[in-house]
């Protein structure tokens, strides 16, 4: 699922200041929750950019590793 324009985001927090969660997700069709999360968003960071995705797991074999790994693999076997 896409991130929601900064636009879209910033109607529904308007809309969300003077209307119920619910009323304000059947108006822009989106969940409850989805307008609880920007509420909670603005309320934490006093702004209402996506939150950076998740950081990728360190490799589990360091690059010099994955050489002497690569190099073992290409030995003749005896």
């Amino acid at each position: 699922m896409n991130a929601l324009s900064k636009d879209l985001r910033q109607r529904i927090l308007n809309y969300a200041l003077n209307h119920s969660v619910r009323q304000t997700a059947r108006a822009f069709h989106v969940s409850p929750n989805t307008v609880q999360q920007l509420k909670k968003l603005f309320y934490e960071t006093g702004g209402m950019d996506p939150r950076p995705s998740k950081p990728v797991h360190a490799h589990a074999v360091s690059p010099e590793g994955e050489l002497y790994l690569k190099a073992l693999l290409l030995e003749e076997v005896d």
